[in-house]
């Protein structure tokens, strides 16, 4: 299995980040995690909820910083930052939600709720403890594409992360067959040739996903299951659409209108981002989807993003087989524990 260079998992504030860092530690002199040469855990800036888009490019800046930093870069160019995100694997999980509809958990998180299931350590299996192998063994980039995966720490998926490819360039999306009900409250994926994307929806109604051609001829829908898989040019974009910028310290940070908007507002990853993806996706489309998903950015850097992020390659890799368990209230808590318990008794059965 390739080795990866960086695990990082967010968290909401600093109090949560103490928690997770205590959590890895343990779990890094245990040598319960394999494969990663750092681990990181990194709060939203401020202690405010930034959405799973600006924490992905807040972590994408830390790297880049760092391994800047070893290069001995003070005023690197775009350019470079491709150059250095192009030599790394990068898997980030966010898990920095406050847990507000788990509050039981709320001290450690979601992401290390007790789940059941057979583990040899003195440690009791977390959530994170039944994730991370899955995502560590997912299938690497070509040579110096770079690869950088986000994924949410409340839910687990189980599929066997070698059973398909991702695209070579651009954003590739995991998902997996739902019937219209299961995916209106969920991301949805409208397929075109070679398994591009079209368009990407957000929450749509099974109406809404007639009328865009997302239901197959066996009355199934592509669920986005919360995997987004990209390469350096991407990141690169990304960093650059958001004004990331040298300070006269050499520090990089955020500017211009673009990243005041980022200290303001919530960029969601598969809201305001993945939503301008797609071959078919116009602006117009575009403002609408986000408006009606509740976006608080105003229209013309909605339109500033779009222009920037549209011409990016869009596709999505089906999965064979998946199941999805959300660990995002106590109901759904016992219930995902549940069907890990039949799990087990069918395997060892």
């Amino acid at each position: 299995m390739e080795q990866w260079d960086y695990l990082i998992v967010t968290a909401s504030n600093d109090t949560q980040a103490q928690a997770y860092e205590s959590q890895l530690l343990l779990r890094r002199q245990l040598g319960l995690v394999q494969g990663v040469k750092h681990i990181l855990v990194l709060p939203d800036p401020g202690a405010r909820r930034i959405g799973s888009g600006g924490s992905t490019v807040y972590c994408l800046r830390e790297i880049l910083q760092r391994e800047l930093t070893k290069l001995d870069q003070n005023t690197p160019s775009p350019a470079q930052w491709q150059e250095v995100f192009s030599q790394l694997r990068i898997l980030i999980v966010h898990a920095g939600g406050d847990s507000k509809r788990l509050p039981a958990y709320s001290p450690c998180g979601k992401i290390f709720v007790p789940v059941p299931g057979k583990n040899d350590s003195c440690l009791p299996l977390t959530l994170f403890d039944r994730q991370i192998p899955t995502y560590l063994a997912l299938p690497p980039m070509p040579p110096r594409t770079g690869q950088i995966i986000i994924t949410a720490g409340d839910v687990l998926l189980r599929f066997d992360p070698l059973s398909f490819q991702f695209a070579p360039e651009g954003v590739t999306g995991l998902g997996s067959y739902a019937t219209p009900e299961q995916a209106q409250g969920h991301g949805v994926f409208c397929r075109g040739q070679a398994n591009q994307v079209r368009c990407f929806l957000q929450k749509p109604s099974p109406a809404d996903q007639q009328d865009n051609q997302a239901i197959d001829p066996y009355g199934k829908t592509v669920l986005d299951i919360g995997v987004m898989n990209f390469d350096a040019s991407t990141a690169r974009l990304l960093l650059e659409m958001c004004g990331l910028q040298s300070d006269a310290n050499g520090e990089l940070q955020f500017g211009g209108a673009m990243g005041k908007a980022l200290s303001l507002y919530e960029l969601d990853f598969y809201r305001e981002i993945c939503c301008a993806l797609g071959t078919e996706i116009t602006p117009a489309q575009y403002l609408k989807t986000v408006k009606t998903c509740a976006s608080a950015w105003d229209e013309e850097r909605l339109q500033q993003l779009f222009q920037t992020v549209n011409a990016i390659p869009f596709h999505v890799s089906v999965l064979p087989q998946c199941d999805f368990l959300h660990f995002g209230t106590t109901r759904q808590v016992i219930s995902s524990g549940n069907t890990l318990v039949q799990y087990e008794r069918l395997n060892t059965a």
